[in-house]
């Protein structure tokens, strides 16, 4: 944990570095809209009593960014789902037992811009697992439970134009409320970046 705080202040002071040249620099503020809408889940079952690993699709998000020359602080939130596809109605049969996984996530990101439309990303992250037992048997009743993790964020993100790219993120868990069993999100995500403050 030490050694990732450590890189995350270098990153910061290399980040608020005055640029080396005589130019001013760009900086720009603004929102984003996400879309993470293929995940993969490594989590506890609390029915099975052991880790699982389920992939779906589902989720959105929202977040705001700063942009400093090619250097990028960002604060994001979402939800993501295991649904089984990605649109349309989901036949859940009403009959015996089914089980599924949420999330909730906040994080601080830095984006780093590789070579070309490529940024690379890093940053630490909060994430609450719900896990969900849904039965139809009278006698056998539903219940649902939350492990609350902390852990790092990296990720790249590919941008198609100014304001849509496509970013892949993997979280894993560094502390969680068990101090057990390993567990990540990992999520594809269509992102909408508007700029709504600019200075140069």
């Amino acid at each position: 944990m030490k050694q990732v705080l450590f890189i995350i202040i270098l990153l910061t002071i290399s980040f608020f570095a005055m640029p080396q040249n005589n130019q001013k620099p760009t900086e720009s503020f603004g929102i984003t809209a996400s879309l993470p809408w293929v995940n993969n889940y490594c989590y506890y079952d609390h029915e099975l009593k052991k880790s699982s690993s389920k992939s779906g699709f589902t989720g959105f998000g929202a977040g705001a960014f700063y942009k400093k020359e090619k250097n990028i602080i960002a604060l994001n939130t979402g939800l993501t789902a295991d649904l089984p596809a990605p649109i349309g109605a989901f036949d859940y049969a009403k009959e015996g037992t089914r089980t599924n996984i949420l999330s909730i996530f906040a994080e601080g990101l830095y984006y780093k811009k590789l070579f070309g439309k490529l940024n690379i990303i890093a940053g630490i992250n909060y994430v609450s697992y719900r896990f969900n037992f849904t039965s139809y048997i009278d006698t056998l009743p539903s219940y649902s439970v939350f492990d609350r993790t902390v852990g790092i964020t990296t990720g790249t993100e590919y941008y198609f134009s100014k304001t849509f790219s496509v970013a892949l993120f993997y979280r894993p868990a560094i502390v969680s409320s068990d101090l057990k069993q390993y567990r990540h999100l990992v999520s594809l995500d269509a992102r909408f970046n508007i700029t709504v403050w600019r200075k140069s």
